[in-house]
């Protein structure tokens, strides 16, 4: 609880370390005139509202103090005092140090205080563009999502919210081009086909509509395999309609569909673009320019 300090030199000084109070200062030289009118008294002792120092000594005529300091006895000052900040505050393992207002009564200052560390948002891209993730406990999170997104518990990220499909969910795939499918029901087809991490988890979505009149949404993960991803399906009536022009069978929602080296893809005549989806085996290869686009 005390520590003691030394000093001797042409002009000696001494303060205590933060947390600690002067308990006894004295000073001493073999040149006794050396102490006088310095604040020192007849046995030696500089007052502990005096600042322990004694100037206008030499070198050669050198004087000397001798600091005795006591440990606060209230831990909370003693903390205020030793460790205002974080800056070498030291947490237990598993915690860091964040600065708190322990009331929160903003008119006080906050201390440096140790809580279980969040990691659920480090390195952690699921929520996408359209969310912000939020760290949750130890290594959970949620996703704050924007207008017309929701947290889905299930894939752990930020979907589009529609009212008027049915949603369906793919089982997860983990590893490079593993494969999650969400199959719509017999007589609906995808309207919409989404996952996330693209491109850093998944390599992409596409749709499939097999023989059988089977529509499914298709999602592949990528080479980086930061984490398992799913394939979310919108399923929907695609219905039948005559073409006033040509008097052809034409159906409400038409799939087109492009690869190269740079695939595009318009709607045809009549039709207007309502979602654009990507695929590619190679997203690790991509060009940054290209996959800011995704």
């Amino acid at each position: 609880t005390y520590v003691r300090l030394h000093s001797r030199g042409s002009n000696p000084a001494l303060e205590c370390p933060a947390g600690y109070t002067p308990a006894v200062c004295n000073a001493r030289s073999p040149w006794s005139g050396k102490l006088t009118n310095k604040g020192v008294d007849e046995v030696g002792v500089i007052a502990n509202t005096a600042e322990c120092k004694v100037d206008a000594c030499t070198d050669s005529n050198w004087c000397e103090v001798t600091l005795v300091c006591k440990i606060l006895e209230d831990l909370e000052a003693y903390e205020a005092a030793s460790c205002p900040t974080c800056d070498g505050y030291t947490c237990d393992d598993g915690q860091e140090c964040v600065m708190m207002d322990m009331d929160d009564d903003s008119d006080d200052p906050e201390h440096p205080t140790c809580v279980q560390r969040q990691t659920g948002c480090e390195n952690n891209d699921r929520c996408g563009d359209e969310g912000e993730c939020v760290p949750e406990g130890g290594d959970g999170y949620t996703c704050e999502c924007a207008y017309d997104f929701v947290f889905n518990q299930i894939t752990g990220s930020c979907i589009p919210v529609h009212t008027i499909w049915e949603l369906v969910i793919g089982e997860e795939a983990v590893g490079d081009d593993a494969i999650s499918t969400a199959e719509c029901e017999a007589g609906q087809y995808v309207m919409r086909c989404h996952t996330y991490g693209a491109p850093s988890a998944a390599d992409g979505v596409y749709i499939t509509l097999d023989v059988d009149g089977v529509s499914a949404c298709v999602a592949r993960a990528s080479h980086a395999q930061n984490y398992g991803i799913r394939a979310v399906a919108y399923c929907g009536d695609r219905t039948a309609v005559t073409d006033p022009c040509t008097q052809d069978t034409v159906h409400s929602t038409e799939y087109r569909y492009s690869s190269s080296h740079s695939p595009a893809v318009a709607c045809p005549a009549g039709y207007f673009m309502a979602s654009c989806i990507f695929h590619s085996p190679w997203t690790q290869n991509m060009r940054e320019a290209a996959r800011s686009q995704i």
